[in-house]
């Protein structure tokens, strides 16, 4: 995951307080977290960090955790 430094994305909930993301990396491994978003109904910019993704949860690829 060191190729793609961020992700840019706007968000916009009535209700959802958080999102949950799955990033795929080059050897099969996926990589799963959840993003707290604001529940206000208006646009929020989110940006994703793939290097703080990776390593957390994870399974699958090269360093399976499962």
């Amino acid at each position: 995951m060191k190729d793609l430094t961020a992700i840019r994305v706007r968000v916009k909930s009535d209700n959802a307080t958080s999102l949950g993301l799955q990033l795929v990396d080059g050897t099969g491994q996926t990589h799963q977290t959840r993003l707290p978003i604001v529940a206000d109904g208006k646009w929020h910019d989110l940006t994703i960090i793939p290097s703080k993704v990776a390593g957390g949860e994870h399974w699958g690829g090269a360093k399976d955790a499962w």
